[in-house]
């Protein structure tokens, strides 16, 4: 779960929920707005019929808001990063699904999220990988986004000799620098 303060000193925040969605018994996303006041503007409900992760919720330049988590897709049972971009009214601009190139794992998701001044998106987290060489390593994830939530590049990151099985790594936050790049911890 995650909160963050809005331009109108209220308050956006993700989390699960069993009460309420597409299915409650295994639980949906919820995105919540409150006012200045605490009082509740709008709640929001995301997620098919599997499992879904809300990670976090950031406000946008226009207003409005964009979620980053992971959610398991039933046509081909996959754990995915998922992305919502909402209005300044929790109405829905979009969603998106990126599939991984390779491998399926539960840790498939961003952890973070948010807004490039040129109304991009950068969004951090973690991809399963195998191939030839490697089994089953979890790499660090960063994607970019156009502002229609479209990827401009996909990349993953580890730690060179740390290449070793069942070696995990993975992205909980990403930051801009003043010279144009970013840092990620």
């Amino acid at each position: 779960a995650h909160i963050a303060v809005c331009s109108d000193k209220g308050y956006i925040f993700v989390g699960g929920s069993n009460s309420g969605g597409v299915n409650p018994s295994n639980g949906n996303i919820r995105i919540s707005k409150l006012d200045s006041l605490g009082n509740v503007a709008f709640t929001k409900f995301f997620g098919l019929s599997l499992a879904e992760q809300a990670s976090c919720v950031e406000p946008t330049q226009d207003g409005g808001f964009i979620f980053g988590g992971s959610i398991k897709t039933p046509n081909d049972n996959r754990t995915k990063p998922y992305a919502i971009r909402l209005d300044n009214l929790g109405d829905t601009l979009w969603t998106r699904t990126y599939t991984p190139p390779v491998g399926n794992g539960s840790g498939n998701g961003f952890r973070t999220i948010f807004e490039l001044p040129d109304g991009s998106f950068l969004g951090g987290g973690q991809e399963f990988f195998t191939d030839s060489i490697s089994f089953g390593r979890r790499d660090g994830l960063i994607i970019k986004l156009n502002p229609n939530g479209d990827t401009l590049w996909h990349k993953t990151y580890r730690i060179p000799y740390m290449n070793a099985n069942g070696t995990d790594f993975e992205i909980k936050d990403i930051r801009p620098t003043t010279d144009g790049g970013f840092i990620c911890g």
